[in-house]
């Protein structure tokens, strides 16, 4: 530590526009293990009590996730409505991503707010135990959440993540001498069959 650092806080002559928000989006594992072990309970708790001490202006999003698909809510709605979008291979924002997030110190919106967050801390485990969530598909759709703003990410997760892409193509796999044609044929045809860049 020879070298020191100093932070100036910007004034408006500084600055072309006004500074952005800072942006929070929480997701939440919902799978049995994550439910039952107390950890979507504590992290609900945790960040209800953490929420008034978040700077000025600060928007935030929720999320939820478990093995087959992922949750936002609409802090909008008088009754924070969950949207569950299924597709894990190419997720979507559901409405606009002015709707999603909102504004901590909104009083319209603070009651819907915690009224999510004590769901969440509320919510009993599912019947069925997975070992595995797809965390990647949660951190696409928060990364079209925050695309324009920037922002922070909270995972709380406690199972081993899953890529979920059926969709991509397989390599075949041929038994030895089989003439069945793979993917790409064999022999002189296989040149002109082949993708260019």
């Amino acid at each position: 530590m020879t070298c020191g650092t100093v932070d100036f806080i910007a004034t408006q002559d500084y600055m072309v526009r006004p500074p952005v928000p800072p942006v929070y989006v929480f997701c939440f594992e919902k799978s049995y293990t994550a439910v039952s072990t107390g950890l979507v309970r504590v992290a609900a708790t945790a960040i209800k009590d953490t929420l008034p001490s978040l700077p000025e202006r600060s928007q935030i999003a929720l999320m939820t996730f478990d093995d087959k698909s992922v949750s936002i809510f609409d802090l909008q709605s008088a009754n924070g409505t969950e949207y569950v979008i299924t597709d894990v291979d190419d997720p979507f924002l559901p409405k606009p991503m002015d709707s999603l997030l909102v504004n901590v110190y909104d009083d319209a919106v603070n009651a819907t707010i915690n009224n999510v967050l004590d769901s969440l801390a509320e919510m009993n485990p599912p019947s069925v135990a997975t070992d595995c969530c797809c965390v990647t598909a949660a951190v696409k759709m928060a990364n079209l959440v925050m695309r324009h703003l920037g922002g922070k990410l909270s995972i709380f997760s406690c199972t081993k993540p899953i890529e979920l892409t059926p969709s991509k193509l397989k390599k075949e796999e041929r038994a030895p001498g089989s003439r069945e044609i793979g993917v790409y044929p064999e022999g002189p045809e296989r040149v002109l069959q082949m993708p260019r860049a």
